[in-house]
């Protein structure tokens, strides 16, 4: 995510404020840094990162 201006701390403290900034982006299609391409493989991350947390 850092190639679209992303960053947050690498490791377990990392997770939620990713968390928190994807959906953040998700609510504002208008407005995402990510390509609409992305979003697709990016919900399932995110998906997988609530289960694993």
């Amino acid at each position: 995510m850092s190639g679209f201006g992303v960053a947050v701390p690498v490791g377990r403290l990392g997770v939620e404020p990713l968390l928190e900034i994807a959906e953040d982006e998700d609510e504002d299609e208008d407005e995402s840094r990510v390509p609409e391409e992305a979003w697709l493989c990016l919900d399932m991350l995110m998906d997988q990162l609530v289960v694993v947390k």
